[in-house]
């Protein structure tokens, strides 16, 4: 999954996901290759029959990009509602504090009145 190493918690831009994703299914197809790559395949005078045969992986390394981008969404989903629960967790406690805090006041006040 993407991580940025350089500071934790930042997010990724959308090249960035893409790079870091497609980097582990076809380095052909990461953003920086994608200008030179016709270029590059002519220069190794690739044959009809070898475009294609590129053509057809690079269509099944789309299928295995879109599978690990599923992944990443689902897991930065999971990551971003566990941050959510437990920061509505922090808040309720915080919130039942104070009120526990003032039904103490109240007692007190009842008690000595």
């Amino acid at each position: 999954m993407p991580s940025s190493s350089a500071h934790p918690g930042t997010i990724l831009t959308g090249k960035e996901v893409y790079d870091r994703l497609m980097a582990t299914v076809d380095s052909d197809l990461v953003s920086a290759s994608l200008p030179t790559l016709e270029e590059r395949y002519a220069k190794k005078g690739e044959t009809p029959a070898q475009r294609k045969a590129r053509m057809a992986r690079y269509k099944k390394s789309f299928a295995a990009y879109d599978k690990k981008y599923q992944a990443f969404l689902m897991s930065l989903h999971g990551k971003v509602m566990a941050t959510r629960r437990a920061a509505l967790q922090k808040v309720e406690a915080s919130a039942r504090a104070d009120d526990d805090k003032l039904a103490d006041d109240l007692l007190s006040q009842m008690a000595s009145a």
